[in-house]
Order: C-alpha cells, then structure tokens, then sequence
C-alpha cells in the first residue's frame, strides 16, 4: 500500500448486516445499560435492545440515574426470561430494596423464570407478588439471613421458612453468603429448610455458613426431586453435620478451601453417579498449631468416609505448596495419581491426608502400599501412580 496515498473511509455498516438473531443475543450478553448504549452504534440496532430476554441491571451509580433508567426502560414492552439485579455498594438499601421489587415484578409480569440478585433483600421473593410462585425456575441469591423461626436475635435481613413455601415452581437454586440460623429454643437443633422446594433440582451453596453460637447437630439437605448439589467452602459447628438424603440425587460436588470441611452423612442417595470431592488442606503453619492438624485429619476421615460405598467417586487434595493428588474409584479399580508432591520434601503433612483419604474410603491395602513406598524412597523422589483392583 502506498503510504503516501490517503485512506479512504469506510462507509460500509457492517453492525447492520450481521444477523438479528446472533445480534440479539450479543446484547443479552451485556448489561442492559450497555446494551442500550451499544444499540447507538448503528442507525439499524437503534430499538435492538427491546428484542433481548434478559434484564441486567448492574448498578454503582446514583440512585436519581436509577431511578430514571429504569423508567425509561419499563416504556418498552420487553419478553423476558431473566431479570439480574446486582449492586457494588450497600449504601441506601432501603431504596435499592424497592427498587428490586418493582423491577422483579415488571419482569415477571413479562414473563422472566429467572431471579439473580446480591441485594441484602428483607423479603423474599414470594413477596413481589403471586404470579412469581408459580414462574420463577431460578433463584440466584445472597447475601441474607434465612430462620427457622423468628427469634429475639432476628434482623432486618431475615426471613423465615414460611415465607419461601410458594415458590413451588423453583428448580434451580443458587445461595450466596447466606447465613442460616435456627431457633435457641429449640431443642431438636435440626435444620431443615429444602425440603418445602418440592421441585428443586438443582441446589448450589456457596460460602454459606451456620454461626458457631448455633449448635445445629444436622443441617439437613433434602428435596424430593433434587438431581444435583454442589457445597463450596460451608462453615458450621465442627461437631455438626450435612446430612444429605435424596433418593433422586444424581451428582455431588464438594468444595472446600476453607480451614475445615463440614462432616457428611449420606443418606438414601442410591441414585448417585458421580462426587467430586476437592480439597485445599491448610498451610502447615496452620495445621501445626495446638491440635489443629489432628482436628482437619478427622474431618478429612469423616467426609471419606461418608462416601465410602459410592462409586464413581473423584478426590483431589491441592496443598498450598502446589502439590496435588488425585484418586478415582469405580466399581472395579481404584487408583491415586501425584503432581509435583515428593516425599519428605514437602512442608505438608500432604502423605498422612492421602492416607486417612484412602482408609476413610476403606481402601486400606492402597494405604499400606503408599506408606510401604513413601519409606522405600529417598528424599525429593517423586512417587508414581499406584492401582488397586477392587473385589
């Protein structure tokens, strides 16, 4: 090309050509505010944005530009499947909270099965209105306080299981830095809070937690047709257990980078295909202090051992040193992989966590076959994968 020549412009609206389905859906990808924007770029995506099915609204703005925005968009007659309303800051929920509530309400009356919100909400959301007991499929939430029942120590920010009862159309749940709290007065110290979802079956519990001063002995999870579960990082009393007992359940997923994982106990989950299990054991810093080590290595015990009899079954341990080991089990052969983890290099008591892992699953003889290596091999020696075939 001749540098010396000038560049001619391209008048071409290629935006234009694309094709409005695959439009469509770059827009639904967005915020709505972006969206709205983008739609400025081409004369012909002008009223593009009305097209798309999700509502998404993330704010960190005024609430006066709030306030008109979203005026401005309840002008158009959207079809809506999801409504996301996230905020970065916790300034003025009181308004946030009605604003919530008018948005959630405007896009169910369009039609929307999805809810995400972060908004620390008072109410849930039976409490927009009828119509969203039996349309909303998915609920994303968090973070708030949910209640067995109402108790001296409840907050603005607590609801009670009554209140969530209709949402009987619900199949998928996703909860967030929700803490769950149980009645002092109780003396049953049993929570049970899935069971009224008569239809969930997908349940997702992310950094949720049960405070100390709560007691709970079992926190229940259990839904009559629940097909798939995943735990990530669920901190309660250390002398408490997740009880898990669903004879629909299909997939557990457990995930645990916290200082302690939660005991298990499975209960009439015949149906199982597949659990995962990833653990990020503590620095050994940490774990040598006071009897901290003992108390993770008899957590680690308890939720193998919980699985002991279900197959498939996948473990990984990722030490903080970057040290990782692998083990699957199915029905006829069970086998242990390590990745970068030397013997007697390794600051981690990473051997004695393999070691209760594979006693707690009752695979004692791939135990003693590790520990019989270990002490054969030299210093800085990287171990190879080792097999077990099961009767």
């Amino acid at each position: 090309m001749d540098a010396t020549k000038p560049l001619k412009l391209m008048k071409t609206d290629r935006l234009s050509n694309l094709p409005q389905p695959l439009i469509y859906i770059i827009l639904s990808l967005m915020d709505i505010k972006s969206a709205f924007r983008t739609s400025l770029l081409s004369k012909e995506w002008k009223f593009h944005w009305t097209q798309i099915d999700s509502l998404d609204f993330e704010w960190d703005e005024n609430l006066n530009s709030l306030i008109n925005f979203v005026n401005g968009v309840f002008h158009h007659p959207l079809s809506l499947k999801r409504v996301r309303f996230h905020t970065k800051t916790n300034n003025q929920l009181y308004f946030y909270e009605k604003f919530l509530k008018v948005i959630t309400s405007y896009a169910v009356s369009r039609g929307a099965e999805e809810l995400d919100t972060n908004i620390i909400t008072t109410l849930p959301p039976p409490s927009f209105g009828k119509q969203c007991q039996n349309q909303l499929k998915t609920l994303k939430l968090g973070p708030c306080t949910i209640s067995s029942t109402p108790t001296p120590l409840s907050t603005s920010t607590t609801t009670t299981y009554n209140s969530w009862n209709p949402l009987v159309s619900l199949t998928t749940l996703q909860l967030y830095k929700v803490k769950f709290c149980h009645n002092l007065f109780d003396l049953k110290c049993h929570f049970d809070f899935f069971s009224s979802f008569l239809n969930l079956e997908n349940l997702s519990l992310i950094d949720c937690f049960v405070p100390d001063y709560w007691e709970v002995f079992d926190f229940k999870i259990h839904a009559p047709r629940l097909v798939c579960l995943s735990i990530s990082n669920f901190s309660i009393y250390e002398l408490a257990r997740i009880v898990i007992s669903s004879t629909t359940l299909k997939l557990f997923n457990l995930n645990d980078n916290s200082h302690l994982p939660p005991l298990l106990k499975m209960k009439n989950c015949r149906s199982l295909e597949m659990v995962n299990i990833d653990l990020f054991p503590p620095p050994a810093t940490l774990a040598r202090t006071g009897t901290f080590k003992e108390g993770y290595i008899y957590h680690v015990f308890h939720v193998t051992e919980a699985l002991r009899y279900l197959n498939p079954l996948r473990v990984s341990c990722t030490f903080p040193s970057k040290g990782k080991l692998f083990l699957n089990r199915n029905t006829q052969v069970a086998n242990i992989k390590f990745v970068e983890l030397k013997v007697k290099e390794s600051e981690e008591d990473w051997l004695l966590v393999a070691l209760f892992i594979l006693r707690g699953l009752g695979l004692d003889q791939l135990a003693v076959k590790l520990e019989e290596m270990s002490k054969q091999m030299g210093s800085g020696d990287q171990l190879a994968p080792m097999e077990l075939q099961l009767d």
